[in-house]
């Protein structure tokens, strides 16, 4: 069970914490980690797991793992990979795709990727259409842009 830090909205510190992010897993079919959020949203008394998606910030999950990463005592890239924080957000994405995710999620990767960056159009044009959903399939297109800006290294 993860504890809830008065800081961080539930899916935020739910991120803190290590849990299988592979999409298909047969193992656990990542049933921990959405039964953690879905027991998170319900111990917050909060509207619903859209709610408590839309207003994550990116940038304090991202940034956990860097704080974790250059602590040489926490360093485990097995356990703590750079790339997890984006796998967290894409298991949301796959099992609770919605329009105010989109528009949430999608407005922070603008800012947190480097400028001119090729993901940052493609946001931009997900953010006009009404009809299109960030999918977690564009995760890696993000993620290569962050490597190329050397926002920091996978």
């Amino acid at each position: 069970m993860v504890r809830q830090d008065s800081n961080r909205n539930a899916f935020e510190v739910i991120c803190e914490s290590y849990w299988c992010w592979k999409i298909g897993c047969t193992t656990c079919g990542n049933t921990p980690f959405l039964k953690e959020l879905e027991m998170q949203v319900k111990a917050d008394n909060t509207t619903g797991i859209e709610d408590v998606l839309s207003t994550a910030s990116l940038q304090n999950i991202s940034s956990h793992y860097e704080t974790k990463l250059s602590d040489s005592i926490s360093r485990s890239f097995h356990r703590l990979g750079r790339a997890d924080w984006l796998g967290y957000l894409g298991l949301a994405l796959l099992h609770h795709p919605s329009r105010k995710v989109t528009e949430s999620w999608a407005s922070q990767f603008i800012e947190l990727l480097p400028n001119n960056s090729a993901p940052i159009s493609k946001l931009e044009n997900i953010l006009a259409n009404p009809r299109i959903l960030l999918r977690w399939q564009f995760l890696e297109d993000i993620e290569t842009a962050l490597i190329d800006g050397k926002l920091w290294s996978g």
